[in-house]
């Protein structure tokens, strides 16, 4: 094959993939220097005490090799900004990650991109090699615009990595049956074990290894059949422990955080029992997440796999039908749980599509198959990529907390009292009262609150924060309740709500405080271009603070911040000059971070 020949065949794959990293590169610093995913903010915490020389995570809620990647990365970074003389010790990088831990969060959206746009590239092999180039491609550019996929490509989180690596084993899984080669089923019982590592539900990636084992090995001896699926699962389960060792090492660490996240799927999110999810997720998470027509195209392309009974479709489709079956299970209802189903979903689509037209493409004519497949590929791929793209458009924008933050910095002076809702508020720095009290609450450890204090800068106001919220009891100064707040003596209150289950304040709440006398509204930041929310839907229990689906009149990421000012105090203490040089300075900190220095001007 000729160099042009081989340009020519590689160059619907690269582009499918491009479109797929711009996606999924859009808008990808959104929201920093400031943590609006929350998981993101545990695994850099977790790995920042790993780098510090303890291995043992002392937290068990993720395997580690995910978390350990992310230490190694901070590590090469460390050395590299040492080598540049932007760092002289690692005191500075824990101050960074302290004064804007912006370049931490990137590192690891990075890690999520590459292992998406992998996953791209996985499926269309595993399409290709299945049902041939047209499948694979199809395959690919599917899961190129699923919105789910998309969503959560933006996030330093374990979902995508995990996703990735289960697909690579079913890839391996596919080579060794049809090859029937005995090296590479090893190979993917061990992409298996790591793929567990990074989350503990994608050890079901085990299933089509040993789907392809069993088939591989039919009309071989019992005994032998056996030891293959000893083999291949003994070195799934040796990936894993290797990679996330203190699982053994700490085993009553390990059981109590394994035992928390059990638990968690069997009673609910916060205490909320959803009941089982297969339903849930089947008319909800994946109709809105990839579109109607995509979900019905993958449903039917799995049955079709199935009624057909060639051993491949058996192993490629048994990973989802037994991943959906057991999450489904789960009385916690996270959109992001099902999220290793829509690589497959793409190839059962793709599987479909492709049948269809070679079939009307025999039957009436290849110019009649070329339309089917222009129609159908249109129709799956146009609703989800349309939300894939009316996402990044909101989530481009400044979030309604960063905006608040600003104002609040340049119009309330420092050291005011602020009462806070738990859920959803601004990122305000505390003053040295508020950090030494809350770390007292166990918020922070004592090194931490020593950073801190020291790291108060002068770049930014300073506030005593009050802390208001539910859960959570020992963590909060009171409740949603405005003699408490007036009792507190807050000069100021910022509220925020969404339409979500967990995530808001209630509505009530607003209503009490202008009702009181005691607080007047004084600014609104709203994500939405009408007075009043536009009907949404929500990642109900997840703390997205953006519509999952039905984005008309969302113009901004962020919930609906309300700022309120205390009537009953005296003197006026607010826009005394003194926060609009505070907000004129840190922009120009935060202007020099993004160019990579400034950190500790």
């Amino acid at each position: 094959m000729s160099l042009i020949q081989r340009a020519r065949a590689i160059l619907p794959i690269l582009v499918i993939v491009a479109a797929a990293a711009a996606l999924r590169l859009w808008a990808i610093g959104f929201g920093l220097p400031y943590e609006y995913r929350c998981d993101e903010g545990t695994i850099i915490a977790v790995a920042f005490k790993i780098a510090k020389g303890d291995p043992n995570p002392h937290f068990f809620g993720y395997p580690t090799l995910l978390i350990y990647l992310h230490t190694i990365c901070y590590l090469v970074y460390y050395g590299i900004s040492r080598l540049l003389g932007v760092m002289h010790s690692p005191e500075d990088m824990a101050m960074m990650r302290l004064v804007d831990p912006t370049n931490f969060y990137l590192i690891g959206r990075t890690i999520t991109v590459i292992a998406a746009l992998g996953t791209v590239y996985v499926v269309y092999l595993i399409g290709r090699r299945a049902w041939g180039q047209r499948a694979g491609l199809l395959a690919a550019a599917f899961l190129a615009v699923a919105h789910l996929h998309v969503r959560d490509s933006h996030y330093g989180t374990t979902d995508v990595p995990a996703t990735f690596l289960a697909c690579l084993a079913v890839l391996f899984a596919v080579r060794a049956y049809q090859e029937q080669s005995g090296r590479l089923l090893p190979f993917a019982g061990i992409l298996a074990g790591l793929a567990a590592s990074v989350k503990y539900p994608l050890a079901i990636s085990i299933v089509p290894v040993f789907a392809a084992c069993l088939l591989q090995s039919k009309g071989a001896a019992k005994s032998s059949r056996f030891l293959k699926l000893v083999k291949v699962g003994f070195l799934a389960a040796l990936a894993f422990a290797v990679t996330s060792p203190f699982v053994l090492i700490d085993q009553h660490g390990f059981l109590r955080g394994f035992g928390g996240q059990v638990e968690h799927m069997q009673v609910g999110h916060g205490g909320i029992d959803q009941g089982p999810g297969w339903l849930f997720h089947l008319k909800w998470t994946i109709w809105r997440g990839i579109g109607g027509p995509f979900t019905i195209a993958a449903i039917v392309g799995i049955i079709l796999g199935l009624a057909r009974r060639r051993r491949v479709d058996l192993i490629i489709f048994s990973f989802p039908i037994v991943f959906y079956a057991i999450v489904g299970s789960f009385h916690t209802h996270f959109a992001r749980y099902v999220l290793p189903v829509v690589p497959f979903a793409a190839l059962a689509a793709a599987y479909l599509t492709d049948w269809i037209t070679e079939s009307l493409g025999r039957a009436a004519g290849a110019r009649i198959g070329l339309a089917a497949l222009l129609v159908l590929a249109l129709s799956i791929m146009i609703p989800s990529a349309r939300s894939a793209i009316l996402q990044d458009l909101i989530r481009a924008r400044d979030d309604t907390r960063t905006i608040a933050a600003a104002w609040i910095e340049s119009h309330i002076p420092s050291n005011s009292r602020i009462a806070m809702t738990k859920w959803g508020r601004p990122d305000l720095r505390l003053n040295k009262a508020a950090v030494q009290k809350h770390s007292q609450l166990g918020w922070l450890d004592p090194e931490g609150n020593r950073r801190l204090i020291r790291a108060i800068p002068r770049f930014r106001a300073v506030y005593e924060i009050i802390t208001m919220g539910y859960l959570d009891q020992e963590k909060v100064d009171i409740y949603y309740d405005v003699s408490k707040v007036v009792e507190k003596r807050a000069e100021y209150v910022v509220t925020a709500s969404y339409p979500s289950i967990y995530w808001d304040t209630p509505d009530r709440f607003d209503r009490e405080l202008i009702a009181s006398g005691n607080y007047k509204l004084i600014k609104t930041f709203s994500p939405f271009s009408t007075p009043t929310p536009p009907p949404l839907d929500t990642d109900r229990i997840d703390g997205y603070y953006m519509p999952y689906s039905k984005y008309e009149g969302v113009v901004r990421p962020g919930p609906l911040v309300h700022v309120y000012k205390a009537t009953y105090l005296s003197p006026d203490r607010g826009g005394n000059g003194e926060g609009l040089a505070v907000a004129r300075r840190r922009a120009i900190l935060r202007a020099l971070s993004r160019i990579g220095v400034g950190y500790f001007l």
